[in-house]
């Protein structure tokens, strides 16, 4: 057995908190997540520091804030200057495979084959899209499997139910069109199993990049049967929200089957890996870490898919842990803990001593049991273009206050009001509150910038 531990990354793509049936949701059917949660630790309060794609998966490998990157929106693409965890645990003997989304650079009009950094994975199998009209490794696995048939497992189909504008499609429902076992779930799973056979005489690290439950939201068929819209929750929103499509709660209900199913499709997949990884013996010297980039609205504010400033529903992800060496089962950890803080996390765990650029802090303590809670006083988040509207923001347990460089403010009670539904920045008995969110969003913005090496001020 390897005295490192290996590490396996489960990461999927705006899956929401409130997605897993052991972390209080009874809605959802998330048996293989569940299995995790009750061998490891389930964090409830886990926040992204960009609740969007590529900032928020940029900052969880490299450990540092989006703002401290320069990288606050899609589109911005990661350099390879920037130091990432497959790089420092590689520098430490990891054999290191990326298999799946990644998304560090741009998937539009990248041609297939063409260079690619490697940010320090030894074995890289991107499949950042599954747009229709797109090709990568992913369609080569399909047709070795079925023989013309990757082109049907992008296509959309017809919508199972379709009444957003035009404009938002990708939010329709489908039906996945391909078969059953050609998803892109099935692919990252596949893969992953066999790069972890092909690794039993190095310590390893895999990172398992599931497209879903992103948009297009087209789960197999099967996976609909285990979801009944009418037991399913109605999103959270105003009156005024409400009509910026004029969706009814049962209409919004049909959207989330779609989207608890892909979840579920997704669960299965990632069982199929930890049942490999107990059959081959390595469960028990594996760190597994399950999280996802940001979540979704699904209804939420009105809103579907993700979108400033960080409410819950989008900034909100799920965080799970499991090392039976190390984290005792059935743990649950309840408070505030940011992204930023996985990688130093993980260096701890596999004894590398941790490198001067991370900005997040260690989880072992808490996770472990040597201290009983380290959650953090507040997380904080930014999001926007470089010549845009950019949204700055801060959550504490009983607050969130947002504020944009066009002068918009957010500022929520989130003890009178947990779902986000009343702006309370202009109201007169909320002025303490809002002055102790400028204070500490003050803080925290100085913060993220202040413990970055080699940061010089220029006037």
């Amino acid at each position: 057995m390897n005295q490192l531990p290996n590490v396996l990354l489960l990461l999927t793509d705006q899956q929401s908190y409130d997605t897993l049936a052991a972390a209080g949701f009874s809605h959802m059917r998330t048996p293989n997540l569940d299995r995790l949660a009750a061998n490891g630790a389930l964090m409830t309060e886990a926040f992204c520091n960009s609740p969007i794609c590529m900032p928020s998966r940029q900052s969880l490998l490299s450990g540092q804030y989006p703002g401290a990157l320069g990288l606050t929106f899609n589109g911005q693409e990661m350099p390879e200057s920037v130091p990432v965890l497959p790089q420092m645990l590689k520098d430490y003997g990891y054999r290191t495979a990326q298999i799946g989304k990644l998304h560090f650079r741009n998937a539009r009009g990248r041609r297939y084959g063409a260079p690619h950094p490697a940010y320090g994975f030894d074995r890289m199998q991107l499949n950042d899209t599954i747009a229709p009209g797109y090709r990568d490794v992913y369609d080569d696995w399909v047709d070795r499997r079925y023989p013309g048939q990757a082109e049907r497992c992008r296509s959309l189909g017809p919508p199972a139910w379709g009444r957003f504008p035009n404009q938002y499609r990708p939010f329709n429902p489908y039906i996945f069109q391909g078969p059953e076992d050609a998803t892109q779930a099935r692919f990252v799973a596949d893969q992953v199993c066999e790069f972890i056979g092909e690794s039993h005489n190095h310590p390893w690290f895999a990172m398992a990049g599931f497209f879903g439950p992103h948009d297009p939201i087209n789960p197999p068929k099967r996976f609909l049967e285990w979801y009944d819209p009418l037991q399913l929750p109605r999103p959270t929103m105003t009156e005024q929200e409400r009509k910026r499509f004029g969706l009814s709660d049962d209409d919004w209900r049909l959207v989330r089957r779609h989207y608890y199913a892909l979840i579920s499709h997704i669960d299965e997949q990632i069982g199929r890996i930890l049942d490999y990884l107990e059959a081959i013996g390595q469960n028990h010297n594996t760190l597994i870490l399950f999280t996802s980039d940001h979540g979704d609205h699904m209804g939420n504010h009105g809103i579907s898919g993700k979108s400033p400033p960080g409410y819950d529903s989008c900034a909100r992800v799920p965080l799970l842990w499991q090392l039976p060496s190390r984290i005792p089962a059935g743990r649950r950890c309840e408070g505030l803990v940011e992204l930023v803080d996985v990688a130093p996390t993980i260096l701890e765990f596999c004894g590398i001593k941790r490198h001067p650029m991370l900005q997040g802090r260690s989880l072992v303590p808490w996770l472990t049991g040597a201290i009983n809670s380290a959650g953090r006083p507040s997380v904080f988040m930014e999001i926007g273009p470089p010549n845009g509207e950019q949204w700055k923001a801060v959550r504490t347990s009983h607050m969130f206050f947002a504020v944009s460089n066009t002068g918009k403010e957010e500022l929520f009670d989130m003890t009178a009001d947990p779902d986000q539904l009343c702006n309370l920045s202009l109201k007169k008995e909320a002025e303490s509150l809002r002055l102790e969110g400028y204070r500490l969003l003050t803080q925290r913005i100085f913060e993220a910038r202040a413990n970055v090496p080699g940061y010089e001020v220029t006037w």
